[in-house]
């Protein structure tokens, strides 16, 4: 009787309970992508300084802004066919306005892409150069074709 007694009262002690995880989800897990003051082309940006700045622990993520902010390079690779080429900061803002239209599962994609490089990627070896002029030169070269849909 002892133990259906202290049965029954585990059982009333947890009947309210149930199973809701952590909330914040798989912490391996990228989020998905989500526009980022109204521009994805921002996000995939701070994405590719986030690989860059982990894999090249002698720079940083505010570096690698500063170095891509005024790159070219990126235009093609998002498929922006504007002449002359826009700057990072120009797309930012053409997307923002509505000038320019992301496809967000392309968004996705592109960004699932990066997340799954590794520091091995030859792109991603060669994305930071700190012996260049600009060593974030070749920091598009990351980007995967996929990505050459967003726009």
């Amino acid at each position: 009787m002892k133990h259906v007694s202290l049965i029954f009262l585990v059982l009333i002690l947890f009947s309210g309970c149930s199973y809701q995880g952590t909330g914040t989800g798989n912490p391996i897990s990228p989020p998905q992508a989500s526009a980022t003051n109204g521009s994805y082309a921002s996000l995939i940006f701070t994405n590719v300084c986030k690989v860059i700045s982990s894999c090249h622990s002698e720079t940083t993520q505010d570096a690698c802004w500063l170095g891509i902010e005024t790159a070219t390079n990126f235009a093609n690779h998002l498929g922006v066919s504007i002449v002359p080429e826009p700057t990072v900061y120009e797309i930012i803002g053409l997307e923002s306005s509505g000038a320019l239209i992301s496809n967000g599962s392309v968004a996705t994609s592109c960004l699932t892409k990066l997340w799954q490089l590794t520091c091995d990627d030859t792109n991603v070896q060669n994305a930071y150069r700190s012996s260049d002029p600009n060593p974030f030169n070749l920091a598009a070269e990351v980007l995967d074709p996929i990505c050459k849909t967003l726009f």
